[in-house]
Formats: structure tokens, sequence, C-alpha cells
């Protein structure tokens, strides 16, 4: 995997790597040769971040996360949220948005329960 991250400050962009490196293993992405991941962290007044599909033959995706939390937990729950969605794109899971927001937020609440319970925050 290539993980470039643009943006915020020092803390966010180690804490950013490491749940998106977390996020692989339980998605089952973990094996996958080619995946690149260009994200973002920047203010956003109007949602906590967003993702797209760059180009489904090279896997490439864009991540945009929200810089202004109130906790540590909403941020990696968004970045955890959106890695779904990568995950959704590269498995074709994105035929009804509301099973695929459902199945977003099941994975970030997951993902900062985990991280959280194995102290690794």
């Amino acid at each position: 995997m290539n993980l470039m991250i643009k943006g915020g400050d020092k803390n966010q962009r180690k804490l950013a790597k490491k749940v998106v490196n977390y996020c692989l293993i339980p998605m089952n992405m973990s094996r996958l040769r080619r995946l690149n991941i260009s994200m973002s962290i920047k203010k956003m007044n109007n949602c906590h971040g967003f993702c797209s599909e760059e180009s489904n033959k090279r896997r490439e995706y864009t991540i945009v996360i929200a810089n202004n939390y109130n906790t540590i937990r909403e941020f990696i729950e968004t970045i955890a949220h959106e890695m779904a969605h990568v995950k959704q794109y590269i498995c074709g899971g994105w035929n009804d948005e509301q099973e695929a927001e459902d199945d977003a937020e099941h994975w970030e609440k997951r993902i900062a329960d985990d991280m959280w319970e194995k102290n690794l925050i």
C-alpha cells in the first residue's frame, strides 16, 4: 500500500497513518499489492470526511478528513469510516447507499473500539 498524507499537524498525520494501517487487516485489505491512498487533513465545516475513487484499475483513492474534531475518537472513527468506503469500492459493495453507510458505521465503531482496547491510541 502507498499512503500519502498531507495537511493537519504532525500528530494528526501520525495517528491517521496508524489508523489506516490498522484498518487493513480486519477489513481484509492487507494482501492488496496495489492500493494507493492520498489523504488530506483540513478544516471542513459541512462534513467529517469523504472518500472518492480516482482509478479503479490502479486502486487509487482520495480521502479527505476534517481536522476540527472535539475528540480523538471522532477523528479515528472518521478515518475508519472512509477506509470502509475504500473497501466497498474495491469489493463493489456500493450498490445501496444506506447499506454502504450502515457498513461504514459498523467499521468505524469496531476499529475505534479495537484500537482503544488494545491501547494503540
